[in-house]
């Protein structure tokens, strides 16, 4: 790919991911491990009984801390192992992942369907918490739009970014995927994830994994998006998924369009 359409597509999915971000209306807090499998999110939980928790693998450290401190039925699913890593009373677990269109058979279903596959009430409010190697694409994609209106909290790992900002993906995945997620959500956290570091340049790295906190678009009526942020700073209870590495910073635009306009 050439290298200016590659930082052109790397500007823009900056631009728009940068201008979904709010300042949520509730400080935020720390669930989960100190490294990776620790999530930042909003210190509102009070009412949320149900937290959905598809790809699991080998960590459940989010999970536990959902049952153990605010006393929520976890369900978790992941076609790749047998059970949970960790148990707990309030721990319910399946052998299977979610997935759309072609994908969706015996071991793959959409989100919606298995949260009624697990006889959660339909009125219930929902935190979602996803891991899903790639599956979160066609998530806000495909899914019906209803089961959007239920989740207060969504955090997500974002995949495969290296991918997306190809030609052949970013006009017809990528920003429908950012257009998407800012319809019905706020971004709340970016924390860029330090294992994944693709590429290197003129002191930016670049990875190609993100953890998303969405809120809710109703949730943060009282706030205004920080449409001026160049660079959107690290939270102080952000930790680098591996410890032995450094922590990445999200790339400033405005070096970064700097550096595009450098280019011949």
């Amino acid at each position: 790919m050439d290298v200016k359409i590659f930082l052109q597509n790397l500007y823009k999915f900056y631009s728009e991911l940068y201008s979904g971000l709010v300042k949520p209306a509730k400080p935020l807090i720390r669930l989960g491990a100190v490294n990776d499998g620790g999530y930042l999110l909003p210190d509102d939980l009070s009412g949320l009984k149900y937290c959905l928790s598809p790809g699991v693998a080998d960590t459940a450290d989010f999970e536990m801390d959902c049952a153990t401190k605010y006393g929520m039925d976890v369900y978790m699913c992941d076609h790749t192992i047998d059970a949970s890593p960790l148990e707990h009373p309030l721990f319910h677990f399946e052998k299977m992942g979610i997935g759309y269109g072609i994908n969706v058979n015996a071991m793959m279903q959409p989100m919606s369907a298995w949260a009624k596959k697990c006889s959660i009430p339909q009125d219930s409010e929902l935190i979602v918490q996803m891991d899903i190697e790639g599956a979160e694409y066609d998530f806000f994609l495909l899914e019906n739009p209803e089961f959007f209106s239920r989740c207060r909290y969504i955090i997500m790992e974002m995949h495969y970014l290296h991918q997306m900002l190809q030609p052949m993906y970013f006009e017809s995945r990528l920003l429908p995927f950012i257009n998407a997620i800012n319809k019905y959500f706020d971004i709340i956290h970016i924390h860029p994830n330090n294992h994944t570091v693709f590429v290197q340049f003129g002191g930016l790295n670049i990875t190609s994994c993100l953890e998303l906190t969405l809120g809710r678009r109703d949730l943060n009526k009282k706030t205004s998006p920080l449409m001026s942020y160049n660079l959107y700073p690290r939270h102080p209870l952000d930790a680098p998924n591996m410890p032995d590495k450094p922590e990445v910073e999200l790339p400033d635009l405005k070096i970064l369009r700097e550096f595009i306009n450098s280019i011949p």
